[in-house]
């Protein structure tokens, strides 16, 4: 399970067996919490926890995403491409499909 304290790798790998299950809500919090862990500790797991992010958010429904757009647009920044699509996907259900973020 994912959950505060847990290594880096072991919310990477649960991440990635609830994307898998198509459970995108715990995928998401997974690799959120891989992202925070990382960031003091070991730049290029936050940025591997990033790039999972961007993928798993970009097949999330946009009512998943808007509570985590600052982290997809951290994602955008970072060059996570599918991050760029799930930015585009929430604006678009916002009604905005001429921003991107």
């Amino acid at each position: 399970a994912c959950a505060p304290g847990r290594p880096v790798t072991k919310l990477l790998a649960a991440g990635w067996v609830h994307e898998f299950l198509e459970d995108t809500t715990a995928s998401l919090r997974c690799y959120e919490l891989a992202v925070t862990t990382a960031d003091a500790s070991d730049p290029a797991q936050a940025a591997r926890a990033l790039t999972r992010f961007g993928a798993a958010a970009a097949g999330a429904p946009p009512a998943e995403l808007a509570a985590r757009r600052a982290l997809l647009q951290r994602a955008a920044r970072s060059g996570v491409a599918p991050a760029h699509l799930a930015l585009a996907r929430l604006l678009e259900d916002n009604g905005d499909p001429n921003t991107a973020g």
